[in-house]
C-alpha cells in the first residue's frame, strides 16, 4: 500500500509539471504569436497599403507596431506621402480652374512649399472671377479708398531715380504707387494694402484697410522701409505663417513682426541683439534661440549693388513676400503699374455695377 501511494504521488507531480509544461508552452506560444506573427502580419498589411497609396490607413497600422522594424519611420513618411498628395491635388484644382476647393486645400497645407502664396493666388482669380459673376460691395469701399489716394497723390507714374547716381535707367513711382488684395489673417476676407511715394527717392507711406459692416476701417499705416544701407532700397515685407502674413520690420541686429488679429495690429515677436547679448519679446536668450525667433532674408537677391536696378517688384523667397518700392527696372516698374491698374480696374467694376 505504502509502494502505491508513493507511486501515486510521483505521477501526481508528473501530470502537475506536464501541466505546467503545457501551459508555459501555450502562454510562450500566444506571446510569440501576438508578438510576431501578429506584428509581422500587420507590417505586412501597411506595407500593402503604403504601395496602395492608402497612406492614412498605412499610418494607423504602422503606429501600431512602432517598435517594430522601421515601422515608426514610415508612419512620418505617410504623413510626408499625404502633404505631398494634397499639394498635388491642390495644384490640380487651381488648374483645372476651382479655385475655391484649391483655396481651401492651400489654407490647410500652412507654410507648406508656396502653399500661403497659392492660397494668395487662388484669391486673386476668384477676385476676377467675381467681377464678372456678382457685385462685391467689399471691393466697391474699396475702391472709394483707392479713388481719393489717387485724387490726394496721383495715380503712380514712373520717375527717374536720382538717389543711385551709378544706375542707369532706374526707376521709382510717384503718386500711389501699391495696390494689393491680401488675406492677412485667413478669415476669408481681404485687406487692402495701398502706398503713395510722393518724392523721387522711392521713399513712401502706406496704408491698410479691412471691411467691416459694411465699410471699410483703417488698421495700419506705416512708412516703407529702407534696406541695404544708404544707397539701398524701399521695400513693404510680408512673412507667411500658418495663419496668415505678419508684417516685419527689420533692422540690423534687431527686428519685430506685427500680426493682424482681426480687429487691429498686434506685436508677435520682437528681438534684438548687440554682441554677444541677445533678447527675445525682452527676454534674455543665447545665440540658437534668437537665430530661431529672427526672421530674416536675403536681401542679396533682389538688390544687387547700387548700379544695377531691381529686376521684379515682387520677389518671393520661402515664406517672404516682399514688394520694392524703389530703385526697380524698366519692366519691374511697368509690371508694378499693371497690377496696380488691374487690382484698380476690379474695385472700379464692382463700384460701377452698384449704380446700376
Amino acid at each position: 500500500m505504502k509502494l502505491d501511494a508513493l507511486k501515486n504521488i510521483k505521477h501526481k507531480k508528473q501530470l502537475l509539471i506536464i501541466s505546467v509544461v503545457v501551459l508555459c508552452v501555450a502562454v510562450i506560444g500566444s506571446v510569440y504569436y501576438k508578438n510576431v506573427v501578429v506584428v509581422a502580419r500587420t507590417y505586412s498589411e501597411a506595407v500593402s497599403l503604403y504601395d496602395e497609396y492608402d497612406y492614412a490607413a498605412a499610418k494607423e497600422k504602422f503606429l501600431s507596431i512602432s517598435d517594430y522594424k522601421d515601422s515608426k519611420s514610415l508612419a512620418a513618411d505617410c504623413d510626408t506621402k499625404q502633404t505631398e498628395n494634397k499639394y498635388s491635388n491642390a495644384v490640380s484644382l487651381y488648374d483645372g480652374g476651382d479655385y475655391k476647393k484649391a483655396m481651401t486645400l492651400f489654407k490647410e497645407l500652412g507654410t507648406y512649399k508656396d502653399s500661403i502664396y497659392m492660397y494668395e493666388q487662388c484669391r486673386e482669380m476668384m477676385m476676377q472671377q467675381s467681377v464678372n459673376n456678382k457685385i462685391d460691395p467689399q471691393y466697391a469701399t474699396y475702391y472709394g479708398v483707392v479713388k481719393s489716394r489717387h485724387e490726394a497723390y496721383s495715380e503712380g507714374k514712373p520717375v527717374k531715380d536720382k538717389t543711385h547716381s551709378k544706375a542707369k535707367n532706374a526707376y521709382n513711382v510717384k503718386g500711389v504707387n501699391l495696390i494689393k488684395l491680401v488675406d492677412l489673417n485667413l478669415d476669408g476676407t481681404e485687406e487692402l494694402i495701398v502706398g503713395y511715394s510722393t518724392g523721387s527717392d522711392g521713399s513712401g507711406n502706406y496704408e491698410i484697410y479691412t471691411y467691416k459692416n459694411g465699410g471699410t476701417e483703417l488698421i495700419k499705416s506705416g512708412s516703407y522701409e529702407k534696406r541695404s544701407g544708404s544707397s539701398g532700397y524701399y521695400a513693404l515685407e510680408l512673412y507667411a505663417y500658418s495663419d496668415g502674413f505678419k508684417l516685419c520690420h527689420l533692422g540690423v541686429g534687431s527686428g519685430y513682426t506685427e500680426v493682424f488679429d482681426g480687429n487691429k495690429f498686434v506685436t508677435d515677436s520682437k528681438w534684438k541683439h548687440s554682441g554677444k547679448k541677445y533678447t527675445v519679446n525682452g527676454k534674455k536668450v543665447n545665440a540658437d534661440d534668437y537665430s530661431a525667433a529672427a526672421i530674416s532674408y536675403d536681401t542679396s537677391m533682389i538688390f544687387k549693388n547700387n548700379k544695377t536696378p531691381i529686376s521684379a517688384y515682387q520677389y518671393n523667397d520661402g515664406n517672404f513676400t516682399v514688394y520694392a518700392m524703389s530703385f526697380l527696372s524698366e519692366s519691374a516698374v511697368n509690371s508694378l503699374r499693371l497690377n496696380n491698374e488691374g487690382v484698380y480696374k476690379t474695385l472700379e467694376s464692382s463700384y460701377n455695377r452698384t449704380k446700376e
